[in-house]
């Protein structure tokens, strides 16, 4: 059902609004972007080192990296088909999705 049209409940503090809610989605994929990269920094100076027990642990953190990379994409991709975006921010969704499955 959901709220009437023209209902301004949300429009007080703008917290919920479509806008605020995208650009929420928006920074949650960086952020996860930013862990990965850094958690695949880990594996590579754990190989450097020769440390078995350090790589298998960062490769563990790198498949938990992509595993919430692909949920926060998928979140972004489902309020940008709520919004019926049209800007080809959708793009950056299917490269965070491929970027999370390719690795």
């Amino acid at each position: 059902m959901g709220a009437p049209p023209g209902n301004n409940n949300a429009s007080k503090h703008r917290r919920y609004s479509a806008k605020s809610r995208e650009l929420r989605a928006l920074g949650r994929v960086q952020v996860r972007t930013a862990e990965l990269a850094r958690a695949q920094l880990a594996v590579m100076n754990s190989r450097a080192r020769g440390n078995r027990r350090r790589i298998e642990t960062a490769e563990q953190h790198v498949s938990h990296c992509l595993q919430r990379l692909a949920k926060a994409a998928r979140v972004l991709d489902r309020v940008l088909v709520e919004r019926r975006d049209e800007d080809g921010r959708r793009k950056l969704v299917a490269g965070a999705l491929r970027l999370a499955t390719i690795v």
